[in-house]
């Protein structure tokens, strides 16, 4: 086991469901390896994947963590 996978799988075990679930929504945009764990650490715990529209409103807009970076990158100049 490298350590890439040590490192995924403590902190998807360490994850709440929810937070896994919401995570896993966008599983897609994560490497290989990442999906394999996340989706193995789901069936573990014998929860389903929620669809997008079932998250729509829970989940942040991707937009949000370019205007916080956009907003701490202008804080510290």
């Amino acid at each position: 086991m490298t350590t890439q996978e040590q490192a995924l799988r403590a902190y998807y075990g360490s994850m709440a469901d929810a937070d896994l679930l919401r995570t896993a929504v966008h599983k897609d945009s994560y490497i290989e390896l990442a999906q394999k764990l996340m989706t193995e650490e789901i069936g573990k715990r014998h929860l389903s994947m929620p669809s997008e529209e079932s998250l729509a409103g829970r989940l942040p807009s991707p937009n949000v963590f370019a205007r916080l970076a956009k907003k701490l990158g202008h804080q510290s100049h």
